[in-house]
């Protein structure tokens, strides 16, 4: 050791020991927003950025910008997430068709046999789905008939034929 406690190296170089300051970049306000919209932890976020999750809080801290690109990454997410299952819960109303390829494996005559085929499939629309969608799009025509009342249907099936009954009167209606 030299004098000031630097190494030789460092005194020969100019250079001091130690990390270097932590700057915020353009390149790391990106990776920041990209893993808030990932929907990862800070901790993750401060582990890409390969710094420590204390030291990420310090520099959460001492950055607004940090705070304001994790919320604008996470609101995004959230609007996608939304509109992902918003797309799910209609094609859940409609019903859906897909492909799916069964496989059959047999001997004849101690040769394996393989037959493949494709198969079109249909998940029959959900009646929970349709309600739920009615009663949140359109609540003025379709909560009522849910809520709790001293009329209201007792059993599922009485639900559903009530439901049935209003959803005809309401197509005769237009």
């Amino acid at each position: 050791m030299g004098e000031n406690g630097q190494s030789m190296t460092a005194q020969k170089t100019g250079k001091k020991r130690g990390p270097k300051p932590w700057t915020l970049t353009k390149k790391r306000l990106e990776k920041i927003y990209e893993g808030a919209k990932a929907g990862q932890t800070e901790a993750w976020i401060a582990e890409s950025l390969g710094i420590g999750y204390s030291t990420f809080q310090q520099k959460k801290n001492e950055f607004s910008e940090i705070s304001g690109i994790i919320k604008k990454g996470r609101d995004e997410k959230t609007t996608e997430d939304i509109a992902e299952v918003q797309d799910l819960l209609l094609m859940r109303c409609r019903g859906v068709e897909y492909m799916e390829e069964t496989i059959d494996r047999r001997t004849v005559h101690r040769r394996e046999q393989i037959d493949r085929k494709t198969v079109t499939k249909r998940i029959q629309p959900s009646d929970t789905a349709i309600i739920f969608f009615l009663c949140n799009r359109d609540p003025e025509h379709w909560q009522s008939i849910f809520k709790k009342d001293p009329e209201a249907p007792q059993n599922i099936q009485e639900s559903l034929d009530k439901l049935a009954d209003a959803i005809m009167e309401a197509d005769s209606t237009k």
